[in-house]
């Protein structure tokens, strides 16, 4: 690449087809702009234009300290391979520069871009997954980038930044496809969490079939507060409102587990008259019965003829 010298200063405002002139890139590529002639790539956050696409969490963290930028991709799970620009922008010698729309060339519908600076990707907390619907509004995940300013300059500006209207630190609940798994939402960080035995993930499927039509049970996947991941439940069924949390055995453990998983996903469930269910593959002692019944929960357990609803 040619040699270059980084002219706009953090709060400048211009348009892209100015940017492309003096640092490469395109005008019409969306809002990863990977530039062919200088070592830099342009992000271009829109929150209005990103709606259209479920990009809803783009804007400045609360404290102020960084910025939340969703990734590329309008259509299906965004993917890594689709943001390396972003993810390996060290690796590939590549500055990220961030850019913000602010409203548009008087008579014109160009929009005018301000600069807020120079970032990196967060090294602990580089991006996590968040519910979305794409541009032919299925349900998906988006990739959300946490990026962090590099120098003082984009510092004090991304803390003088109004804070997004919609942010990955509120806690949101969304209904997704019951196909959605623990994979997809928690590739973060490099690492996954436990997913369900194999025993539960059987058990869950013979019970669905149980229940009718695809459109009538699907899944939340809930935005935890403060930004901290992603919970994802076990079938909901819309047609009557309920909630199941499925179990490989009838222990005591696993029963108090159950019981608290629901607890904690009805505080953000946005469903009146939300109707919790223990889902296990046999009947427990009356104890535990007593001990679901007497947090107002239900029970469906397996039998040798299908399914029962004990209460």
């Amino acid at each position: 690449m040619a040699e270059f010298e980084w002219v706009t200063k953090v709060g400048d405002i211009g348009t892209r087809a100015e940017l492309k002139e003096l640092y490469g890139g395109s005008v019409y590529s969306g809002g990863v702009v990977e530039s062919a002639t200088t070592p830099n790539v342009l992000l271009f956050s829109d929150p209005a234009e990103g709606l259209k696409y479920g990009y809803r969490y783009d804007g400045a963290a609360p404290d102020g300290r960084a910025f939340y930028y969703t990734g590329r991709g309008t259509v299906g799970d965004q993917t890594i391979a689709r943001n390396r620009a972003i993810v390996e922008h060290k690796e590939q010698g590549r500055t990220l520069r961030l850019f913000e729309a602010v409203g548009v060339v008087k008579g014109t519908r160009t929009k005018l871009q301000r600069y807020l600076g120079e970032f990196q990707v967060d090294p602990d907390d580089p991006y996590r997954r968040e519910p979305a619907r794409d541009a032919l509004k299925a349900s998906r995940t988006v990739l959300v980038f946490r990026l962090l300013p590099v120098d003082d300059e984009a510092a004090a500006g991304l803390a003088a930044e109004e804070r997004s209207a919609i942010e990955p630190s509120d806690a949101r609940a969304q209904l997704v496809p019951l196909e959605v798994n623990s994979h997809t939402f928690y590739e973060t960080g490099g690492s996954l969490p436990g997913t369900a035995s194999k025993d539960e993930a059987v058990l869950v499927d013979e019970f669905v079939a149980t229940l009718g039509g695809d459109d009538r049970v699907q899944r939340w996947a809930i935005t935890l507060p403060g930004g901290s991941g992603v919970l994802l439940t076990d079938p909901f069924d819309l047609s009557t409102r309920t909630l199941y949390e499925a179990k490989n055995s009838a222990s005591r453990n696993n029963i108090r587990m159950a019981i608290g998983q629901l607890l904690d996903y009805r505080r953000h469930v946005p469903v009146t008259g939300l109707r919790c269910v223990v889902l296990l593959p046999e009947r427990p002692s009356e104890d535990l019965c007593d001990l679901i019944a007497g947090a107002g929960m239900g029970l469906v357990h397996q039998t040798r003829d299908g399914f029962t609803l004990a209460f």
